[in-house]
């Protein structure tokens, strides 16, 4: 009985203890930002372009940012996020070895599209499915020799629908889920821009949180001097 007890116990402790993530939020390390709507907005600039930035908010595990590129130089420039990187450090001035790119929009956009699709694909086979369980359970209450039998099949349909709008509802709830993430990515998302000479992109970028540290200081590879922008975090275990 001891056993028993500690394997159910030590069972528990591996699949039920769910630690929630870090609760994360980012000030600029820059002196006087520009606050609006609950952001702090810094800014830098170089010889080609000139930026507006500021931390927005935490999805998950993934920490938002909103931001502006204007392009000053004479040539147009490519804009795309996953060139712009993050790398966590212990002090503003720290350079380190750990690189985190920006999430590429565009890959989110196929894996959103891939994971619609295997929803469609599971949905369709699970109604194939229903439609031949209900030929048989139909088949077999006709077919029955005794009342007690018909009833059988009668309360294996029962099941089967209940299982059906429950599957449908899901279907329902994950594809609405993933339509909505696609909608984000296509249109409030900084996606992969060419910018011309005075003119400006604006859009939200966002990177992987994996690591936790004292600073996260962004990179953005424009110009001969790439500018970068320190970010101090703000970590709170729940």
């Amino acid at each position: 009985m001891r056993q028993y007890v500690l394997f159910v116990l030590a069972l528990w402790m591996i699949v039920g203890c769910h630690v929630p993530y870090a609760i994360i939020r980012q000030q600029p390390v820059q002196e006087d930002p520009v606050w609006y709507q609950g952001k702090a907005f810094v800014s830098d600039q170089n010889e080609q372009v000139q930026l507006v930035i500021a931390f927005e908010q935490q999805w998950d595990r993934l920490l938002i940012y909103e931001l502006e590129i204007k392009n000053k130089g004479s040539e147009p420039i490519l804009v795309s996020p996953e060139q712009i990187y993050s790398m966590m450090s212990p002090g503003p001035d720290v350079m380190t070895d750990e690189i985190i790119h920006a999430v590429n929009p565009e890959a989110k956009l196929v894996t959103l599209d891939g994971a619609l699709s295997r929803e469609r694909a599971y949905i369709a086979n699970s109604r194939t499915a229903s439609l031949i369980g209900t030929l048989a359970n139909t088949v077999g209450t006709v077919a029955a020799d005794t009342p007690e039998e018909a009833e059988y099949y009668v309360d294996e349909q029962l099941e089967l629908d209940a299982r059906d709008a429950n599957d449908e509802q899901e279907f329902l709830n994950n594809k609405a889920n993933l339509n909505d993430q696609k909608e984000v990515w296509l249109y409030e998302m900084l996606r992969k821009t060419t910018v011309h000479p005075g003119e400006s992109v604006r859009g939200r970028i966002a990177f992987p949180s994996r690591k936790v540290s004292a600073y996260s200081i962004l990179h953005f590879p424009y110009g001969e001097q790439p500018i970068t922008i320190p970010f101090i975090q703000l970590i709170q275990t729940p």
